[in-house]
Order: structure tokens, then sequence, then C-alpha cells
């Protein structure tokens, strides 16, 4: 059983009316991914743990600079996780049986138990970003009622900073 992650509870998802952009990580599903609210603030979302029922994403939400850091390696993911730029993760729970069921909360960083954060070091930087744009076009349907695929550019998706 995942550990309960206390947080202030979400009605909806900040990326719901948004745009899923890119998965970034791909190990057996998706382990990374990118997305854009309405308004075109980045969240990378973290695969970060499961269990029987159902598994668990954390997401952050990242400035164009930032992102660009979090992209070429410059920033571990574990750093990104832990320091985010607004002091706030999303955990978000999706039942594996229902997509549409999902929990979802803004949080500490530290209410994520360090044992499922990415290792120490461990960074993403763009080697193999956008491989699995055509490949696995049908992962890029639903993360937890979260994404509406819309083919990207990688250059769409990742903005360089003025």
């Amino acid at each position: 059983m995942l550990p309960h992650i206390a947080g202030e509870p979400l009605d909806t998802l900040p990326w719901e009316h948004g745009d899923f952009l890119e998965i970034l990580s791909h190990y057996d599903g998706p382990r990374v991914v990118l997305q854009k609210d309405a308004f075109g603030k980045m969240y990378i979302g973290w695969w970060n743990d499961e269990d029987d029922e159902r598994e668990r994403w954390v997401y952050v939400g990242v400035s164009p600079s930032r992102l660009r850091m979090i992209l070429d390696g410059g920033i571990a993911s574990r750093e990104a996780i832990m320091n985010p730029e607004d002091g706030c993760v999303i955990v978000l729970d999706v039942d594996f049986g229902d997509e549409e069921s999902v929990r979802a909360v803004f949080a500490s960083p530290a209410s994520v138990p360090p044992s499922s954060l990415p290792a120490a070091g461990a960074r993403l930087g763009t080697a193999g970003v956008g491989d699995f744009a055509e490949d696995h076009a049908a992962t890029r349907t639903h993360i937890g009622s979260a994404v509406k695929a819309r083919p990207y550019s990688v250059e769409e998706a990742h903005p360089q900073p003025p």
C-alpha cells in the first residue's frame, strides 16, 4: 500500500485543460512526462511508486529556464522535486482500473518518501527526448485524466529562455 501523503486536495489538476507535451523518459511505460496548463505553465511529472491498486506521480511546476536546466542535466531529478520553484509538489495517485479515479494533493516535498525519489544525482539530460513521440502514441492518451494529446515539436515543448 502506498503511504498516505498529506496535503491540500485538488479538485482539478492544473494541466487538465492544457496539453500533454511529451514523454521525457520511458521504461516499461512513461516514467517522466511534460505537461502544460491552459496558461502556458509547464509541469514535469515523475513516476514515483505503485502498489496493487494505483500508481503515484510527483509533479513540479517549472519556469522555462528551470525546465531547460532540468532537461540539460544541470539540475538532478531528485533536487528538482525536493526544491521546487514554488515550494510545493503535486502528488497524483491514479487507480489502475480506472484512470479517471485520481487523488491529487498539493504537498510539501518533504512529505514524499525519500526511498521513492529518483536516485541522488540522477539527471534527465536531453538524450532521448522525443524518442517516443511517434512510437508510443498510445501512451499519449490519459495519465489520470490529465492529458490531451497533440503532437508537439521538441522546440515547442522545450522553449529556450529569453
